[in-house]
C-alpha cells in the first residue's frame, strides 16, 4: 500500500462558509441596487401610461369644443366621456389603472386631472393636470420634484 501525498489527498466536495458569505454579500449589493431602480422603472412607466391618457381626453375636448362651442355639455360636467368609464374600458376591472382621471368643466375652460391610485402602486401624491391652454403641471410625493410640464423622473425631468 502506498501511504498518502498531499497530492493524492482528496478534498471534499461543496463551499467553504466564507465563499457562501462572499456570494450572498454581492447578491445583496446587487440587490440593494436593482430594487430601486426597477421600482423607479415601473413608475415612469405608469407616468407615461397617465401623459398618454391625459393628451388623448385633452385632444377629445378640443374636438367637443370645435362641434359645441363650449367645454362642457351642462354644469361643470366635461362634453367628452366620462373619464371613469374610459378608464374601465381601456383596463381590465380585475388588474385597474394606476390613475384616476377626472375632468371639470366650464364653457370656456376645463382642467383634466390624473391622481395616483395606491391600490395600483401609485401615491395618491402623483397629480398631473392640463387645461384648455395647454398648460401642464406634475406632483408628487417626497423626494419628486414639482414641475410646469408632465414629469418622468424624480428629478422634474419632462416628457
Amino acid at each position: 500500500m502506498r501511504p498518502a501525498t498531499p497530492s493524492t489527498v482528496l478534498r471534499s466536495a461543496g463551499f467553504t462558509l466564507i465563499e457562501v458569505l462572499v456570494t450572498v454579500t454581492i447578491v445583496g449589493i446587487l440587490a440593494a441596487i436593482a430594487l430601486p431602480n426597477y421600482s423607479e422603472y415601473i413608475t415612469r412607466g405608469k407616468l407615461l401610461d397617465a401623459h398618454t391618457k391625459l393628451a388623448d381626453l385633452r385632444a377629445q375636448q378640443e374636438r367637443y369644443f370645435m362641434d359645441n362651442r363650449a367645454y362642457n355639455s351642462s354644469g361643470t360636467t366635461c362634453g367628452i366621456d366620462d373619464p371613469a368609464i374610459l378608464m374601465t374600458s381601456i383596463y381590465n376591472a380585475d388588474t385597474g389603472a394606476p390613475f384616476t382621471l377626472t375632468c371639470a368643466a366650464t364653457a370656456t375652460t376645463y382642467t383634466i386631472t390624473a391622481t395616483g391610485r395606491p391600490a395600483k402602486g401609485m401615491s395618491t401624491s402623483f397629480v398631473l393636470t392640463v387645461n384648455q391652454a395647454n398648460a401642464k403641471s406634475s406632483a408628487g410625493p417626497t423626494g419628486w420634484t414639482s414641475a410646469t410640464c408632465w414629469f418622468v423622473r424624480k428629478s422634474g425631468e419632462c416628457s
